[in-house]
């Protein structure tokens, strides 16, 4: 017999403490380590830069059906299964990397090294839609912003964990790769955890495909706005993260600094997320991202001026 109506809660403040649980630990994983520091890694041990863009390419190109099938797979299996293939993709992505030098001979390393970027992408993309959706939905109405700010915050503590962590392990070894695969691993406990969606919130799986489902989603002014940001956003994310270890010995900053400077941009990166969701929920998505483009636009200015002076002004020239 069900509990009287009245006695039940009315949002599922469990599930939606778990589920945030579980995107901090595996963000710390999937992304601080996937994607921040294992191009680091690389660039220590002699990939150079033709090498190192195909890996960070990799690693975007795996999200794309991972994003692109999540939605389907998670009508038909349900978004704990889903979430929880996600992350065995990028433990096992992590195994081939670290052991790319004991394949065979004939194989280059770099070809287990491009495998394992692919599947940590494809982790990537399978956790983050099967967990976001079923997280903003459960969510309540009136503060969803201010709890999407409050997630991204927690999510966003992952490029400063990774690089502080990687720097204390070393970037030599196979330790990071351990401690990668160990965060990753840890997510399951707060996914087994969750409390499964009601049947409203889980969509038929006789819904429209994929490809109908966007020519019906892309009409939505939000999804319009959310494409254009994500695509700009991702593209400056990835060439920092990705590409940033090059950049640094160029210059002759060691790999422990870099880690360090990875971790500050990760904290600049942290630092505005619930304001943004305040500022959605009061201002509206557009106003944020206006505002969010705009602030982007004039430090990047202000860096290259300051580049620029001191390029000026090198005795150099």
């Amino acid at each position: 017999m069900s509990p009287p109506a009245g006695s039940l809660p009315r949002f599922d403040w469990r599930t939606i403490a778990a589920l945030n649980a579980v995107s901090t630990l595996a963000q710390v994983g999937q992304f601080g380590f996937a994607f921040v520091i294992l191009p680091v890694c690389l660039a220590n041990q002699g990939l150079g830069a033709a090498q190192l863009g195909l890996f960070a390419a990799s690693l975007w190109l795996g999200q794309l059906p991972g994003l692109a099938l999540a939605p389907g797979l998670c009508r038909r299996f349900g978004p704990r299964r889903v979430i929880g293939a996600g992350l065995t993709s990028t433990v096992i992505a992590m195994l081939l990397i670290a052991n790319a030098s004991v394949w065979p001979t004939w194989v280059t390393p770099l070809v287990p090294q491009l495998l394992g970027g692919l599947l940590a992408g494809l982790g990537l993309g399978l956790r983050w839609i099967g967990l976001e959706p079923w997280l903003y939905r459960i969510a309540p109405d009136d503060a969803r912003g201010r709890l999407v700010g409050f997630h991204e915050t927690l999510i966003a503590l992952a490029p400063i964990i990774a690089p502080v962590l990687a720097a204390f392990v070393g970037l030599d070894g196979h330790t990071v790769f351990w401690v990668a695969a160990a965060f990753t691993l840890s997510a399951m406990l707060p996914l087994a955890m969750a409390r499964p969606p009601a049947p409203a919130n889980v969509l038929d799986v006789s819904a429209p495909g994929i490809l109908r489902d966007f020519r019906g989603a892309r009409r939505e002014r939000v999804f319009q706005q959310g494409m254009v940001i994500a695509l700009l956003g991702g593209m400056l994310e990835a060439a920092v993260s990705g590409l940033f270890a090059l950049f640094a010995q160029g210059r002759g900053i060691t790999i422990g600094q870099t880690a360090d400077l990875l971790a500050v941009f990760g904290l600049g990166g942290l630092l505005l997320q619930y304001g943004i969701g305040w500022l959605a929920d009061h201002r509206g998505v557009g106003f944020a991202a206006l505002w969010c483009a705009g602030a982007t636009a004039l430090v990047a200015s202000a860096l290259w001026l300051r580049y620029f002076c001191w390029v000026v002004a090198s005795p150099r020239f």
